[in-house]
This record gives structure tokens, sequence and C-alpha cells, in this order.
């Protein structure tokens, strides 16, 4: 049932118990359709807007196809560079237009992108480390870094955009004009990332007990995610994906998943958002694949031990998801339970193996909706 479908029904259930008048009810379900209204378009713009971003960079990139032959390395670079500023900088100018924002963030995404794409691509001008690198990183670099700082504070969504592809940047700039390889860069990033979240994360606690900047919180969640990119990259590049390289990976979920709980339930208001529950349904979602590689990797419990870990998971997502009426961690702890099952029936008794425990996992999953159906309420028209 969505939203608006279980304020009608509150309203008829009001209307019939005479808490509201039929005048009262019904300018109420008008102001809803209205709002609901108003959230389809905002989604309808983001989804156009995103589709208009792709399109202009592939109408970049068949633009760049026709002029390609008639300029060189470095003049290609240079227009790529042109572009991608002329498209963010149009994207900072017009997100302050309410109408407009949706399309302005997706523009500055673009502008972004096309700016790491002239940087990668001045690799056939320049060659690593060289003076021209240094020089084009410089100038690349020095744009993202002056739109960040001109974007916070004057929109919650800017700055995250900002954040995500800084890291990228950066990367990309230390491996034209440092010299350094890849492994040592992603160290580099790595700590790069511990800083910022440290940073952001002292700024928080400074604001909690006021109107915290939403642009804080979400770079700051960015930075975790991605902090969790390059600590796969970096157990897949430096750690060789090693039995104990997914390790950093378990702390990193860890962290993510208690912050994530303290925001839902210890959090002071300020700083508390409606996204928070879904975001714990994507840490219960995360630990399945996770814990499969530590159970069988670094710990080698055997295909018993670890169906029985993932069904722990699954079990405390369901706990969760029922007690705190979370439907999207309810969702991912059966999942999880679901993994767990299939796992365990096709590598203990092949195919009866796995029918027997999905079976179970059925006949579990039907007495939980029979106990919950006996304190639930139909709805109108239910039977």
């Amino acid at each position: 049932m969505s939203g608006r479908d279980r304020v009608f029904e509150a309203l008829r259930r009001w209307e019939d118990k005479g808490l509201v008048g039929p005048e009262l009810a019904s300018r109420l379900r008008v102001e809803v359709e209205s709002h609901e209204s108003g959230e389809g378009r905002r989604w309808a713009q983001y989804a156009i807007a995103a589709t208009g971003a792709v399109i202009l960079i592939i109408a970049a990139g068949v633009f760049l196809r026709w002029a390609w032959p008639l300029m060189g390395a470095g003049s290609r670079s240079a227009l790529l560079a042109g572009a991608g500023l002329a498209t963010l900088g149009l994207g900072i100018v017009t997100e302050s237009r309410t109408r407009l924002q949706p399309a302005a963030y997706l523009l500055q995404a673009a502008g972004l992108a096309l700016l790491l794409m002239s940087f990668g691509y001045s690799r056939r001008a320049w060659s690593d480390a060289s003076p021209g690198a240094v020089v084009f990183g410089v100038a690349i670099l020095s744009i993202p870094l002056a739109s960040a700082f001109i974007t916070i504070g004057r929109n919650p969504i800017s700055p995250a955009i900002h954040t995500a592809f800084g890291y990228a940047f950066l990367f990309a700039f230390l491996e034209r004009s440092s010299g350094l390889d890849t492994d040592s860069i992603l160290w580099i990033l790595d700590a790069v990332a511990l800083v910022s979240i440290v940073l952001l994360a002292m700024r928080l606690r400074a604001e909690q007990h006021q109107d915290p900047d939403d642009w804080t919180l979400n770079a700051f969640v960015t930075s975790l995610y991605a902090a969790g990119v390059l600590l796969f990259s970096t157990a897949a590049g430096p750690l060789d994906f090693d039995d104990h390289s997914v390790w950093a990976l378990n702390v990193w979920l860890a962290a993510v998943t208690a912050l994530t709980l303290w925001g839902i339930h210890g959090a002071p208001a300020g700083l508390r958002r409606a996204w928070f529950g879904r975001q714990l349904a994507l840490c219960v979602f995360l630990a399945i694949p996770l814990t499969f590689a530590t159970a069988l990797g670094a710990l080698d419990l055997g295909e018993t031990a670890t169906s029985v870990v993932v069904a722990i998971v699954g079990f405390a997502g369901l706990r969760y998801g029922l007690r705190f009426d979370s439907r999207d961690t309810l969702a991912a702890g059966c999942i999880a339970l679901l993994a767990a099952a299939w796992y365990f029936g096709s590598e203990k008794g092949g195919a009866i193996g796995a029918f027997l425990a999905l079976a179970f996992s059925a006949a579990l999953f039907f007495w939980l909706s029979v106990r919950l159906g006996r304190t639930s309420k139909p709805a109108a028209g239910e039977p």
C-alpha cells in the first residue's frame, strides 16, 4: 500500500468514527493528491534530466568523432575540457531555480564527467608525469575544487556530487602527474577518504544540537560509500584479494551499519533522515556476499557454518524489520535467509537438498505471516 493509500484509509476510518467531517476529509484528500502529483513530477524531472545528461555526453562523442581528425591530441583534450566547464557552469548557474534543479544537478554531473574524460584523453598529448600533464592536471583539478566551494551551502545535492567525483579526479591527477603506481595511489586515496570522513564527522558533531547543513550530512555519507569502493579496490589491487583483505570491508560495513542505527534511533532530531531506513536495508543486503566471502575465505568455516552465519544475518534483518516496521530491512533479511537456504541445500544435497532447504524456508515464512496476521488489521476491501 502506498503512502497515499494509507492516508486515504486513515481518513475513511476517521470519517466512520466521526473524528473528521466529510468536508475536511475531502479537502485533505485533495491536498494529498496534489502533494503526490508534485512528487511524481519531481521524479519525472530527475529521470528526464538524467536522460538528457547522458544524451549530452553521447552528443559530445558524436561531435568529437567528426572533429577528431581535424585536431591534435592537445586541442582535443582542451575541447573536451571546455565542453565540461561550460556544462558544469550552466548547472551551477541554474541550480538556484527550483524548477530547474534536477536538470542543474545532472548538468553538473555531466560536466564533471566530461572534464574527467578530457583529463584521461590528455595522455595522448602529454605522457605521464611530464610538465604538460602536470599543468593540464592542475588546471582540471582546480575546476571541481572551485565549483565545490561555490556550491557548498547552496543546496544539499551538489556537494555530494562533487565529493563523489572528487575522489575520481584525485586518482586521475595522481596517476597522470605523480608517476606513482596504482597501488600507491589507492593507499593515498584511502588516507584522504579517512581524513575527509573524520573532518565531516567533526563538523556534524559540532552541528548536532543545531540545524545542521544537509550538504554536510550528504557529503559525509558520500565519503563513506566512496571509502567502501576504495577499500574494495585496495583489496582487489594491493592486497590481491587474499583471504584476510575482506576484514577491512567488514570493518567498513560494521561502521556504516552502526552509524545508520545511531542515526535512526540515537541521533539528535536535526540529524535524522527518512532515508536512513533504506540505507540500513542496503547494509543488510551488502552483508550477504560479504558474509559468504568472510566465512568461506578468511574463516574457512565450511558450507554448514557459512549457511548458519548468513542465516543469522537474515534473522537479524527480519527481526529488526518486524520490530520497527521497516519493510526494506525486512525484505533484505528475507533475501539473506533465502540465500543461506539455497546455498546450504545446493552444497549439501544437490537438487533434493536445495528443495528441502527452500521448502523449510517457505514454511518458516508462511508461519511468520500467519503469526503477523493474528495482530494485523485488514485494509478496507480485504477479506
